[in-house]
């Protein structure tokens, strides 16, 4: 039955694999590499260099077969190289020269020894010691400084070109700058108390004490110095910005909006509606965040709608009358009573109907027709 590996768990086993088989290789050159006599005595300075034993002394270190060579204090010149790599066992002494017949080319008689996994000696995977063979009628009571500066950077970029100073209570008094590969050797030291400086330059740290390293030099022994520089990162200025929403007397009639760590740009905000409020300032705001002015805030000001009352309606077509006339005024008016017939108060007279013949026009019929009758009597 087939097992399928999902492409997850491949990555992953892939990626240990790698990992693994990188760090197992950085593993093996863990610990010191030591030059020494052919007694096994730790020692940096030789009158040939067919007396420069080597030994690895660190328990970390793991046994195996290791590429050799021998280069100048600065690594930059290959004097001499193993052709295969050689079983190297932890404690014990190896000859340099039968490995190497590395040729006596360094101008200063200081000479840096290699061990590495690979033929191409990459710096993280190969450890180094720094050995000095004297030259004809030197004396052998002098000591050596070897410094190698870097800048803190993933592979440990040499630092060139930044100088040092070395002096002592003696009047020694010397100066050089780092070459190409970060190292300056300062050699045929009388043994004593040396003072270390650095001009660093503007924009670096360094990791050599403030004032000046002390530095104690010992007959027959080189003294190493590893200085390190950091680039100093430009502060990067942020900035914020505040927007309020407030009436006219600034009370807050919604949540501000706070925004920080902003960067130095122009930035825009539009009002927000509020019920019952009207804005009175520009809709859209802008400001612009600077060096000098990196915290502001935009403000939208807003006015209260007041209540506005409802318009009186309209008299009716068919009550013309304005009730609120005092001249029309129904109180004003005379009061009509009404009497029925059958209501009529004793004695009184009564009224006309509406409608039917008013009782004068009896009346005057009666005159009219008793004034004819006199006169048709006379006649006869």
């Amino acid at each position: 039955m087939k097992r399928r590996i999902s492409f997850t768990t491949a990555l992953v086993l892939a990626i240990l694999l790698i990992f693994g088989s990188t760090w197992t290789a950085f593993a093996n050159t863990q610990g010191a590499i030591h030059t020494i006599d052919e007694d096994g005595n730790i020692l940096n300075h030789f009158v040939n260099k067919s007396d420069v034993y080597f030994k690895v002394v660190s328990e970390e270190f793991t046994e195996g077969e290791y590429y050799v060579r021998v280069t100048n204090s600065n690594g930059k010149n290959v004097l001499g190289v193993t052709d295969e790599p050689k079983e190297i066992v932890k404690g014990e002494n190896y000859n340099l020269f039968q490995l190497t017949e590395f040729e006596d080319e360094s101008k200063n008689g200081v000479y840096k020894v290699w061990i590495s996994t690979e033929s191409s000696f990459p710096k993280n995977k190969s450890k180094t010691d720094n050995f000095k063979v004297m030259g004809e009628g030197e004396e052998e009571d002098k000591g050596t400084i070897v410094i190698n500066k870097t800048l803190e950077t993933e592979g440990g970029e040499p630092h060139v070109g930044i100088t040092f100073g070395l002096n002592n209570e003696n009047d020694y008094n010397a100066v050089a700058k780092t070459d190409e590969n970060g190292q300056i050797v300062f050699y045929g030291l009388t043994p004593g108390d040396y003072t270390l400086e650095e001009d660093v330059l503007e924009g670096f740290t360094t990791s050599l004490d403030e004032g000046g390293k002390e530095i104690q030099v010992k007959a027959d022994e080189i003294v190493e110095i590893n200085v390190v520089n950091k680039k100093i990162e430009e502060e990067v200025v942020l900035g914020s910005l505040i927007v309020k929403y407030l009436d006219e007397e600034g009370n807050e009639l919604a949540d501000s909006k706070f925004e920080e760590e902003l960067a130095l740009d122009t930035y825009e905000e539009n009002a927000i509606d509020i019920e019952g409020y009207i804005l009175k300032n520009d809709k859209t705001q802008s400001v612009t965040l600077t060096e000098e002015d990196h915290d502001q805030e935009i403000i939208f000001i807003y006015e209260k709608i007041e209540d506005i009352e409802d318009p009186e309606e309209p008299l009716s077509p068919a009550d013309p009358k304005d009730p609120e006339d005092p001249k029309e005024d129904p109180e004003d008016e005379d009061e009509i009573i009404e009497i029925e017939d059958e209501e009529t108060p004793l004695g009184g007279a009564k009224l006309p109907q509406t409608g039917g013949t008013p009782d004068t026009l009896f009346y005057g019929a009666g005159i009219a027709l008793t004034l004819l009758g006199s006169i048709i009597r006379k006649k006869r």
